[in-house]
């Protein structure tokens, strides 16, 4: 964790969310793992990521929720079947909560709004955080909302998401996805 991420994180006090709706993340650090995930290997936890998710575990038995609201496309395509097994399913036996909401709802709450979809995490429902990328989806950082008029939309896209959107078990159940995968994670 770097930067502003990792300022925000520490300052945080009751809650942290992340906000994702891109199809697919091409985080070229990411690239093999994802891979590995498709060859169907196993992998360590250290291998996958463990210092993320011992930040995690640090973090909500520190008593701070964290939360990712993760926009999910039907049919599940490999990289957010990847997320689930290898992300979700993972970061909940860190303490971390996920809730999905489909694509063609989150749309259709946005445009009811006027606003646009974007990645963002917020801290305390108080602090914004947009994360960026390019148009090929490659990540270029985050950059803090301190524009009113940008802070109250994200504002209102965090309130229609969280509002609307199920635990990730129940959306699995809902479309019929069995996760198989995420017993490929060692964990020490």
């Amino acid at each position: 964790m770097i930067g502003l991420l990792k300022d925000f994180w520490r300052n945080a006090r009751s809650e942290i969310s992340r906000v994702e709706q891109q199809v697919d993340y091409s985080v070229p650090a990411d690239l093999a793992i994802y891979r590995r995930y498709l060859a169907g290997e196993t992998i360590t936890l250290e291998e996958l990521a463990g210092d993320w998710y011992h930040i995690i575990g640090r973090t909500t038995a520190g008593g701070i929720a964290v939360h990712r609201f993760r926009v999910f496309d039907l049919p599940l395509p490999d990289y957010q079947k990847y997320e689930i097994d290898w992300g979700y399913l993972v970061g909940a036996r860190f303490g971390q909560q996920t809730w999905a909401i489909r694509r063609p709802l989150y749309a259709d709450l946005l445009a009811q709004e006027g606003l646009s979809a974007c990645d963002f995490w917020t801290f305390d429902k108080q602090s914004f955080l947009l994360v960026n990328y390019d148009d090929k989806g490659d990540w270029l950082g985050e950059s803090e909302v301190v524009d009113n008029p940008e802070y109250m939309k994200l504002k209102k896209a965090l309130e229609l998401v969280s509002h609307h959107a199920v635990s990730l078990d129940a959306f699995l159940s809902s479309v019929g996805y069995v996760p198989t995968k995420h017993s490929a994670v060692i964990f020490p």
